[in-house]
């Protein structure tokens, strides 16, 4: 922002014409009232002074300070929080930024010895939710501004500059505690997401602990869903990176042929807007993974080369980047088969946003297709914990599967891929672990119907699965196609 831009978002120059409104009036009561008072003559001229000494102590203040309700805050507070230009859409009739603010959840329980914990949940939120790279969060000295106060939503959002305003309440009754929460929109004061949770109050720490970490899986989700909507709505010549990405999101999570390929065009825009945003590349390296993963395209040495590249460039750009080491995971475990440094940056991926949903399933796959199912399961099933309604779930439920699959345990495998199927019925990866689990059931009718829905939707499915998942013991990899083989199915 240059720095005229920023006198005018501080509101320098509104206290400028309201400081001399005021001085005018000043010296024109001054004038009225000297003669009838018998006013000393150096008595004007004091008064000329201290106006004249108040006008720059005025602009100092204007500057370092903004008014909102409960009081002044520090404006750099707010500032110290901006994301990078990479991540700010550009359009200039957008007022507020890309950051989020958390409000003091209410304690609405009629028992002030609850309010400790309405107030530690907050600064937890803002903690958890700072830690997506997507948007940023207001720091606490700035929104704790708003304690005990009921505002108007949009008024926060202007005041702060933000986009989307968290706000909750906390209501304790004897041993029970139900917390409310609600994202909205800070434009147009609507909600984009809200959600109740009931709990015990056995232990408030873990208690607190637990609802934060539901509460910030949501919330990313939510606001990206929310921006995605928003930037629908604009003409494809007017998108910004950040906004090609989003666009580039939504086509992606069609999961068809089609949205892959428009995700791609939408990702290479945005690199073409910004070079230096990370998320672009790692946007178009997940993209043509799922290309690959999903059947819509073939395997190739140079084709994989490519996606690890598009990776590695994310990780480059932003090495705090959750989704950024999350990728780059994901495509070294199916694309080159170092399990060792797929679990170190899938686990690095968790270790900066334990609330990214998306994290765990790479690093719960990379430890199945290690000899270590069980370990994968509990990610992969912290995964569906964490965002049980995410878009990618039929996927989740499915990888759940394969690592069950993995720890030898069937039907347990099956009844995963069977809810994969509940979501996606399109989608021949359910199918396929499916046919793999029933054929070692020794239910060979069923096995086949499912392995032959399979290759119905992607004839070449079992080839391009078997060159994507590099199991560190080969052995683990045929356990798999032995099942497909009890399913009637023969290698080529």
């Amino acid at each position: 922002m240059s720095f005229l831009g920023e006198i005018k978002r501080r509101k320098v120059f509104q206290v400028v014409a309201v400081y001399a409104v005021v001085a005018w009036l000043i010296m024109q009561v001054i004038d009225v009232v000297n003669e009838p008072l018998s006013l000393p003559g150096w008595f004007d001229t004091a008064i000329i002074v201290a106006l004249i000494v108040g006008f720059p102590l005025a602009v100092v203040l204007a500057w370092a300070y903004q008014i909102v309700p409960g009081g002044g805050v520090r404006t750099q507070a707010v500032l110290d929080e901006s994301p990078s230009d990479s991540t700010l859409p550009t359009e200039a009739t957008r007022g507020q930024r890309l950051a989020i603010a958390v409000l003091p959840f209410d304690n609405i329980s009629g028992d002030s010895d609850q309010e400790y914990f309405a107030d530690g949940l907050t600064e937890d939120l803002i903690t958890a939710l700072s830690r997506w790279r997507s948007f940023s969060v207001i720091a606490r000295n700035s929104t704790f501004a708003y304690k005990g106060k009921s505002p108007d939503i949009r008024e926060v959002a202007e005041h702060l500059d933000v986009g989307y305003v968290l706000e909750g309440s906390v209501r304790t009754a004897g041993d029970r505690v139900r917390i409310s929460a609600q994202l909205i929109d800070g434009a147009t004061g609507d909600h984009v997401w809200a959600e109740k949770y009931d709990r015990r109050l056995d232990n408030f720490f873990d208690l607190q602990d637990e609802i934060t970490q539901a509460i910030a899986a949501k919330v990313e989700p939510e606001f990206a869903k929310a921006e995605q909507r928003r930037v629908a709505q604009k003409p494809p010549t007017s998108l910004a990176s950040w906004e090609c990405y989003q666009r580039g999101v939504a086509a992606h999570d069609q999961v068809t042929k089609e949205g892959f390929i428009r995700a791609r065009d939408l990702f290479e825009r945005a690199i073409e807007l910004d070079p230096e945003g990370s998320r672009p590349y790692a946007g178009m390296a997940y993209c043509l993974f799922r290309s690959v993963f999903d059947g819509f395209s073939e395997a190739s040495e140079e084709g994989s080369n490519r996606i690890i590249d598009f990776a590695k460039r994310a990780v480059a750009l932003d090495d705090a980047d959750a989704l950024a080491h999350h990728t780059l995971g994901l495509t070294m475990l199916y694309f080159s088969g170092n399990h060792d440094l797929a679990i170190a940056e899938t686990s690095r991926a968790v270790a900066l946003n334990p609330s990214f949903s998306q994290a765990h399933v790479p690093l719960g796959n990379a430890l199945s297709f290690s000899g270590k199912p069980e370990e994968g399961i509990a990610h992969l099933e912290k995964a569906l914990q964490l965002n049980p309604e995410d878009i990618r779930g039929y996927a989740y439920w499915t990888y759940l599967g394969e690592a069950y699959l993995n720890n030898r345990d069937y039907e347990r495998a099956a009844a995963c891929a069977r809810r994969g199927l509940e979501r996606k019925l399109d989608s021949p990866y359910p199918y396929f672990i499916l046919a793999s689990a029933l054929g070692h059931q020794g239910q060979t009718e069923d096995a086949q119907a499912a392995l032959a829905e399979c290759l119905r939707l992607q004839p070449r499915y079992v080839e391009n699965h078997e060159k994507l998942h590099t199991y560190r013991d080969p052995a683990d990899r045929e356990h798999i196609l032995d099942g497909l083989r009890k399913a009637s199915w023969e290698e080529e």
